[in-house]
């Protein structure tokens, strides 16, 4: 329920209009050379030669991680190969004409493919090309390849040793470095500006607020002027406190905004390539002094929870550190909102299944929310919490 996808409301095609920037202030090319070692000392405890990775608008952060090249949700694919001591190597779907201004923002040359369509078979050949006539071949991101481009990497490399490395390399690239985390600061400050934008506009009445739907396009259009590269807002509104309970926030419908609603709003902005996210509960009038203390509960939670999330924790004992400080303010947290899950290139990057443990420097989304009765309706609030070794801290 909680593991959306990126969404923009104008749909502009990001590389036409020009919205992609290298951004070498935050990503600079050590960054990226450091980022490559890391997955290469990965590919020797694997014993693994060279690397197959596929990436597409849902799962962004593996290629992006070694070539800045970002996958939005414009048809765009990509296969980045990496062995031992070369590379990476970017192929893509991009067409030909497109490759002068993809390479203004990627930190690889992209390589020619033509057609198009021959992005896995190159890329496959170049990978067999790397690894020499008996070197394994690490493969990641391909079990979840729609059928078409499964079949394509499988008979592309028939005959040759293959083993599936997603979950390993998931898991190296979880801790964030100093560069991720400067455009998560960056993205983040970005999300933050875009909800007091929602929020203002909505308790101001403003032309731009008259429904949901309407008011969500108008926050994508700030964000995008602020150079985002992509937006996820999501917006929920209820005219009664009876009519919030169970409440979830979700995409909007053309609701009119009126006062006294109770509005759940999140608002993701891309930025730099990582995400920001900021999700929080605000009324269009002076809130109920219940209200209020059903908010100031969650507040409270969230200050103390840091303290109980470290690295090595699995998602599941996450979830129990915020259950158990929850029960201890008389807070019962719902079930169906995962309490944390990974964040950076992707929204629901690992960790995200109860069973993931939590590297340090891995940035989680959390989420609290809670149903406090028929006389306050559901609140929530959430934050993204830095892992350190001893304890966590909010970004």
């Amino acid at each position: 329920m909680w593991r959306w996808k990126s969404m923009s409301y104008t749909k502009l095609p990001v590389l036409r209009h020009g919205y992609m920037a290298r951004h070498p202030h935050l990503i600079p090319d050590e960054a990226i050379v450091v980022r490559n070692s890391v997955v290469r000392t990965m590919m020797m405890s694997n014993n693994v030669q060279a690397l197959v990775i596929f990436s597409d608008a849902i799962h962004n952060a593996p290629g992006c991680y070694l070539t800045n090249y970002p996958c939005y949700g414009l048809g765009r694919e990509s296969v980045t190969v990496l062995g031992l001591n070369e590379g990476p190597f970017l192929f893509t779907t991009e067409p030909l004409r497109n490759l002068p201004k993809v390479d203004r923002f990627t930190t690889c040359p992209v390589e020619k493919v033509n057609p198009a369509s021959k992005f896995i078979a190159d890329g496959c050949a170049k990978a067999k090309e790397l690894a020499g006539e008996g070197g394994a071949i690490g493969l990641v991101g391909t079990s979840a390849m729609p059928v078409r481009r499964s079949g394509a990497v499988k008979k592309n490399l028939e005959g040759r040793s293959v083993v599936d490395v997603t979950a390993e390399f998931e898991k190296s690239i979880s801790s964030k470095d100093s560069t991720s985390l400067k455009c998560i600061g960056a993205a983040l400050k970005r999300a933050r500006m875009g909800f007091d934008t929602l929020r203002e506009k909505a308790q101001t009445g403003a032309d731009v607020a008259r429904d949901s739907t309407q008011l969500a396009a108008y926050v994508d259009y700030v964000l995008r002027r602020e150079g985002c590269e992509d937006t996820n807002i999501l917006i929920s509104i209820a005219g009664s406190p009876s009519s919030r309970v169970g409440q979830r926030v979700g995409y909007p419908d053309g609701s009119n905004l009126h006062a006294g609603d109770i509005v759940m709003a999140f608002v993701g902005a891309q930025y730099a390539r990582h995400w920001g996210v900021v999700a929080e509960v605000f009324k269009l009038g002076p809130m109920t002094d219940k209200e209020v203390e059903a908010l100031s509960a969650l507040e409270s939670l969230k200050t103390t929870l840091p303290s109980k999330v470290k690295a090595g924790m699995t998602l599941a004992q996450v979830r129990v550190a915020a259950e158990s400080v929850a029960k201890k303010i008389g807070v019962t947290l719902v079930s169906d909102v995962p309490a944390a899950e990974g964040i950076g290139f992707d929204m629901d990057e690992y960790p995200s299944k109860e069973t993931d443990k939590v590297e340090e420097d891995t940035v989680l989304l959390v989420s609290l929310c809670s149903e406090f009765g028929k006389s306050v309706g559901t609140m929530m609030t959430s934050g993204m919490l830095l892992c350190g070794a001893k304890d966590g801290r909010w970004l």
